[in-house]
């Protein structure tokens, strides 16, 4: 009979191998960029490989010093402009944590990936089965999330007008309405190309003041509504009247193929509006 042998494990095998939460998962990307792999593992009874090979699957590993990273979002810059007006749509900024992130289909996020600088912002995507692939892009700065918070209001955007737009010159505008406009809003043409609309979509409580008054600037007729389907589905539309659709397109469209900016698929939905 052979020498029985004894294998030492410096882990518990279960840890190692054990899936990742959600609520972990969520805890790992919000923390990691200011404590590390490190205390992560300590904070979530995990080995620091377990850590690091959960960063690498969500593309994250080797950005934690991002967070020391600070980008001013020039009200003068039309690409921050952009980014600025689908974050005020789509975006997540946490009201406490220094957190600001947008999720957004994977085949969207690749045609206006480039706007988003890698050195401040962390990427990753997200595969599930029998589920279009999801695209997360994410700032984890102090000085960026409370800039958000406090200057712009982000964290109150269903309630309030982004008044800061007051600040933005009249000639590139547009780039934050069109941001805006590819997160929540919609041309559709039907099947058989005689229905045409153009509509944004929000909350219930949705402040639509701004969007008011930029459309009677720029003379969009419009009417909003408020609908309630039952006590969790409750939104607010603004349609934008047939005739004017094509004044509001070639506003927010202004340029766009020579600075290519924004989804071109909405593009194309707008040339076949018209």
């Amino acid at each position: 009979m052979g020498r029985e042998i004894t294998l030492f494990c410096p882990f518990p095998f279960n840890i190692y191998y054990m899936k990742w939460t959600e609520s972990e998962i969520e805890f790992l990307k919000e923390n990691y960029p200011s404590i590390g792999p490190k205390k992560i593992s300590i904070s979530l009874n995990r080995t620091v490989d377990s850590v690091n090979l959960k960063l690498k699957s969500l593309n994250l590993r080797g950005k934690i010093n991002k967070r020391n990273k600070s980008i001013d979002f020039e009200l003068t810059d039309i690409n921050h402009l952009y980014i600025m007006g689908i974050l005020w749509a789509d975006g997540y900024v946490h009201e406490t944590k220094n957190r600001i992130e947008l999720s957004i289909n994977s085949d969207d996020f690749n045609e206006i990936s480039w706007l988003f600088n890698t050195e401040y912002w962390s990427i990753y995507t997200r595969e599930r089965d029998n589920r279009k692939s999801q695209t997360t892009v994410g700032i984890y700065n102090i000085d960026i999330s409370n800039r958000f918070r406090v200057t712009y209001n982000y964290t109150d955007k269903s309630k309030l007008s982004p008044n800061f737009i007051k600040k933005i010159d009249k000639e590139i505008l547009c780039y934050f309405i069109r941001g805006f406009f590819d997160g929540d809003g919609c041309f559709y043409v039907s099947a058989d190309n005689k229905q045409k609309q153009c509509y944004l979509a929000g909350s219930y409580d949705q402040n639509w003041d701004w969007i008011e008054e930029l459309f009677n600037d720029i003379g969009v007729e419009y009417s909003i509504k408020r609908k309630v389907q039952n006590e969790k589905s409750k939104y607010s539309i603004v349609y934008i009247k047939k005739k004017s659709i094509s004044t509001f397109g070639n506003y927010i469209y202004k340029d766009f193929l020579n600075d290519n900016i924004g989804l071109k698929r909405k593009y194309n939905k707008f040339l076949n509006c018209i």
